[in-house]
């Protein structure tokens, strides 16, 4: 039996974001009177964060276009950031492309085989590298999301002249937060596409190396 590594970004990517929201939006509005929260409190709190965090997540897949210039909602193709300039296989497309195309004839366009493509890098040696980034991407999707709806919700407190949280530091440090979440987002995303089309290239016998992360 194949054993499970257990990795902090499975419960990061809902712990982390939902404490924060809470933070912001009870602290922010009332500040805390409750005095210090015993264990019980801690023990709640961590729960209703997880809760909390798994709607941030569901949100944040629904708004993670938004990281790439496109509008929220539907679907972000797998090999968005691929071919982008600057990246690993910009001056590549075409021989990249034909790769895929002569190994997955029966896949009609490139993102069809690119899915195909993912689905055997997880199963074979690439197995552990890829779902790494993976739950390294949710992790970072969600924290960018919410700290731009964090960044909103202070400017709408300090506007209803209601907050224990001031616009500065605040606002520059979740402009920031969310400025570094989505760029580690994008990069993650395009890691993941370049070593599933390196994969593809080594077997098609073209030279290709992983991307460094």
């Amino acid at each position: 039996m194949e054993k499970t590594t257990l990795s902090p970004y499975r419960y990061l990517t809902f712990l982390l974001p939902g404490a924060l929201m809470l933070f912001v939006v009870v602290y922010g509005w009332s500040g805390w009177p409750y005095g210090e929260p015993g264990a019980g409190a801690i023990l709640g709190l961590s729960m209703a964060s997880f809760m909390v965090g798994h709607g941030l997540a569901a949100f944040a897949n629904c708004f993670q276009r938004v990281w790439w210039g496109h509008l929220p909602g539907g679907r972000l193709e797998s090999s968005e950031g691929l071919f982008d300039k600057g990246g690993r296989y910009a001056m590549s497309k075409d021989a990249v492309l034909q790769a895929f195309k002569q190994k997955y004839p029966q896949a009609p366009e490139f993102e069809a085989q690119f899915g195909i493509a993912y689905l055997e890098a997880q199963t074979g040696p690439l197995a552990p590298k890829l779902e790494s980034m993976v739950e390294e991407i949710g992790y970072y999707r969600s924290m960018a999301t919410t700290s731009a709806i964090c960044f909103f919700v202070v400017v709408v407190f300090n506007l209803a002249d209601q907050t224990h949280l001031p616009p500065v530091p605040w606002l520059p440090a979740f402009a920031v937060a969310t400025a570094l979440h989505a760029y580690r987002f994008r990069r993650f995303w395009r890691y993941v596409g370049e070593y599933v089309a390196g994969d593809v290239l080594r077997q098609s016998g073209t030279s290709s190396s992983a991307p460094q992360t």
